[in-house]
């Protein structure tokens, strides 16, 4: 009888020998054939307790009664015990190759030796003096001298066993999800110090991680070979729909799925829910670990294409329905969502929250921000390479060196400003965003924070020390500045020296209604003093009724929104609007129309003006180059409608009218 002892290395290579075609068979992925050898001939059984399997394994091979004994085992014999697969066959036989393997390079050792500690040099002179001094171990020789000193120094355990073929495991997934190359590189620093000094950091270093682990399952590859022992149970319907409805993006729709199988929707429904937790059970725990590994290495939002490549590298020989589940199934660990083509997680789009509110807390009266000021809300450096993208999901427009909440014209405007610097004209800053220069005045016009540097420029407030308010605005200033009163000569020498405005300009508006002038000195006007005409010297007439009205040439600008102007002050105040006021006047023969808007200023040098003239004038039908008439109903009621001239009462109406006149103030006295 052979006694319960490790293999000599003489033995080991003939059992060896006797596995080659079983093993050729696993390595391939593939079921052996049922008479392969899978235990050879005269080697206890007893050394399965030594042997690193997996708690499965030996599980079932302890409960099948089958860890004593030394006869031979075939395939078919481990195939019969109850869940003992095609996983479990693997794991018995590369766990017994690589024991073997150790045994073929260790001398023999007397057996009362095994459970003492063998120095580390005492080990390598051993194995030069039986491959020779001057001959270097292989990488997976070295390896394999490790493992098996490390199996020879400690008490044999089923703990240790799970320790070492999870040590096993954990550097083949190592190789395969860190990429980590050499033994070397998957060790602690402290450890490699270590290993320095004794002289093996040259030994560990020349271990490739990739060859050295050959045949030792990775976690990619425990999850790749499970799914295809799940896959292959599966019956052809059931396949389909793991294809149709868990593998394929988009998924195909139960009623597609159910017109190719021939069942209902509701039955391929149900087929699904029974399928999913087995495709579940097959990533099994060691998914969420590849996840969070992977995971850390990819940045804050990964690109589609470089999370593909990544994904790629992992990813385990399998068929296309197992590798599509597979990598799916590997983004949902990670909590992965496309938008835009990057992946994001839950923690990007926090950012994104977190950059939208920092921008509406910074945000001018515009909506606009300086992107510099954004940066802060990042919560590091390497965020800024996906600012662009950060900031399109943030919601923020980019125009002219700004950014903006929303996207308006007075944004657009302003920002065009600030891209300029300094105080410019409606034309230079139209030129930046595009606008008209009567748009740019109006939209700048409109924004506190803008104003007039003179009269033809606009600035920021903060770049000027004096604000333009207008010629009036000015000469308003200048005789509050001096107490009620200033001279006429501060006014035209000072505003158009500064503001770039003309002298005849200014002192046209000195001698609007809005002033008074005398000896050399100007001051406001007290609207009570202000003397009108009689309203006959200017008004176009009466109508048969004897209501005065007032008469104008309708232009295109009116139906884009400009106003007429030139009302006489007298025809206003008849309206009841007064001096620096404005009323709305209701269209009596429009009552659905909205009302006109009526504006005196006295500081006009063209009278009164109306407003929202566009639309009675379109319901009317007047032209451009008709002449319309405006008459006063009752107090502040008008009626708009064509004048019609062209049947004089007399040859002379213009004579008459006068004359008119003439007699209505003589009945009045």
């Amino acid at each position: 009888m052979i006694a319960s002892r490790p293999p000599s290395p003489a033995e080991a290579k003939a059992h060896l020998a006797q596995l080659e075609r079983t093993l050729d068979a696993v390595r391939k992925d593939v079921l052996p054939p049922a008479d392969a050898i899978a235990w050879p001939s005269g080697f206890n059984r007893a050394l399965l307790s030594e042997l690193p399997l997996s708690t499965r394994t030996w599980n079932r091979l302890s409960r099948a009664k089958l860890t004593n004994g030394q006869s031979q085992l075939a395939v078919l014999d481990l195939m019969r015990i109850s869940g003992f697969g095609h996983t479990s066959l693997a794991d018995l036989l590369l766990t017994l190759e690589k024991y073997l393997i150790g045994r073929t390079l260790t001398p023999d050792v007397p057996t009362d030796d095994l459970p003492g500690p063998v120095p580390s040099h005492d080990a390598s002179n051993r194995v030069d003096a039986q491959h020779g001094s001057d001959e270097e171990l292989s990488a997976t020789e070295s390896l394999m001298f490790l493992t098996t000193t490390i199996d020879r120094l400690t008490t044999p355990s089923r703990r240790w066993s799970i320790a070492t073929e999870g040590l096993k495991s954990l550097l083949a997934t190592s190789a395969d999800v860190i990429g980590t190359a050499t033994l070397a590189d998957a060790l602690r620093p402290e450890l490699m110090r270590l290993a320095r000094r004794m002289g093996l950091d040259d030994a560990l270093r020349s271990v490739g991680l990739p060859e050295a682990t050959l045949g030792i399952p990775s976690l990619p590859a425990l999850i790749a070979r499970r799914l295809r022992d799940t896959l292959n149970a599966l019956d052809e319907r059931q396949y389909t729909v793991v294809r149709t409805r868990l593998a394929q993006a988009p998924p195909a729709t139960l009623e597609n799925v159910g017109l190719q199988l021939g069942v209902t929707r509701e039955r391929v429904r149900q087929i699904q829910v029974k399928l999913e937790p087995k495709i579940e059970a097959a990533f099994g725990q060691e998914l969420d670990v590849i996840a969070s590994t992977l995971q850390e290495r990819l940045d804050p939002l990964t690109p589609a294409d470089e999370l593909a490549r990544q994904i790629d590298q992992i990813t385990p020989d399998a068929s296309e329905t197992a590798t599509t589940l597979f990598r799916n199934a590997l983004i949902r660990a990670m909590g992965l969502t496309l938008n835009g083509g990057l992946y994001t997680t839950d923690h990007a789009e926090q950012v994104i929250r977190d950059v939208r509110a920092q921008a509406q807390e910074l945000a001018d009266d515009v909506g606009l921000v300086q992107e510099r000021d954004l940066f802060p809300s990042l919560p590091d450096d390497k965020w800024r390479r996906f600012w662009p993208w950060l900031r399109r999901r943030s919601r923020l427009h980019s125009f002219y060196g700004s950014l903006a909440l929303r996207d308006s014209a007075k944004a657009r405007a302003k920002a065009a400003l600030l891209s300029l610097g300094r105080p410019a004209t409606r034309d230079e800053i139209g030129a930046v965003c595009g606008q008209e220069a009567n748009r740019v005045g109006a939209n700048l016009s409109n924004i506190p924070s803008v104003v007039k540097a003179d009269r033809d420029r606009w600035a920021l407030d903060h770049w000027i020390d004096d604000e333009y308010d207008g010629i009036v605005g000015e000469i308003v200033q200048r005789i509050e500045e001096d107490g009620g009163v200033t001279t006429t000569e501060r006014v035209l020498t000072e505003i158009p020296a500064k503001f770039n405005v003309s002298p005849q300009s200014v002192r046209a508006y000195m001698y609007s209604a809005r002033f008074e002038i005398r000896n050399g000195s100007i001051r406001l006007a007290n609207p009570a003093s202000i003397r009108l005409r009689d309203l006959d010297d200017v008004i176009d007439g009466r109508d048969q009724d004897g209501a005065p009205y007032w008469t104008f040439v309708v232009d295109d600008r009116y139906f884009q929104g400009y106003s007429v102007v030139g009302m006489p002050p007298e025809f206003a105040k008849a309206l009841g609007c007064e001096p620096d006021s404005g009323v709305d006047v209701e269209i009596r023969n429009l009552p659905d129309c909205r009302a006109l808007s009526l504006n005196w200023r006295l500081s006009s040098l063209t009278g009164a003006s109306l407003g929202y003239l566009a639309q009675p004038l379109r319901l009317l039908g007047l032209q451009p180059g008709e002449r319309a008439r405006l008459t006063i109903a009752s107090g502040r009621a008008v009626v708009l409608g064509l004048h019609d001239a062209t049947t004089p009462t007399s040859a002379f109406p213009e004579a008459d009218a006068t004359l008119e006149r003439i007699l209505r103030r003589r009945r009045a006295i």
